[in-house]
């Protein structure tokens, strides 16, 4: 094999590698986000004096919470930011039905916020949102708040949460 034919072959094999390495980065997928965990909210109050614990009941309903309609629905849970940063995040909310599954009510999409490094205790006192009200008034429904909160990067991903199934109580 003459010089030439040897020139040839590398500039071919360097090529076909340089080709290789083109197709490689443009089909390679960046790493997902994925910095946002949250454990399962639980229906209860917290006495922030005492630290006790206090599932809301109605008389005659029992094996999960229940709350009345002119009452603020109560979760804990914890949310985590995995990441070394404060993470850019829209969420949504919306209250399904369990009992009759298909309803679902947005209270708000893409709200913005921004989620800092670790965990945190989460607790809310959850207005009952009208479109729910109406549906309840005539008979108990149970019922599930449930979220989706995504980071703002291009490769985040989301993640869902929700708490446990509570009966309204008219």
């Amino acid at each position: 094999m003459n010089q030439a034919e040897r020139l040839l072959w590398v500039a071919l094999i360097s090529a076909l590698v340089a080709l290789g390495v083109s197709v490689f980065v443009v089909v390679r997928r960046p790493d997902p986000f994925d910095p946002i965990t949250y454990q399962p909210q639980r229906i209860e109050r917290v006495n922030e004096d005492s630290g006790q614990v206090v599932v809301p009941t109605v008389h005659g309903f029992a094996g999960i919470p229940a709350i009345r309609l002119d009452d603020t629905v109560p979760a804990t849970g914890v949310r985590c930011n995995k990441a070394d940063v404060s993470v850019e995040v829209t969420s949504a909310l919306f209250w399904e039905r369990v009992d009759v599954p298909g309803t679902r009510i947005n209270v708000f999409r893409f709200l913005p916020g921004l989620i800092d490094p670790g965990c945190v205790p989460l607790r809310f006192e959850n207005p009952i949102p009208d479109d729910v009200a109406v549906r309840v008034k005539d008979r108990p429904q149970q019922w599930r708040i449930a979220g989706l909160v995504t980071p703002t990067d291009p490769n985040g991903v989301t993640e869902p949460w929700l708490t446990e199934s509570f009966w309204l109580v008219p």
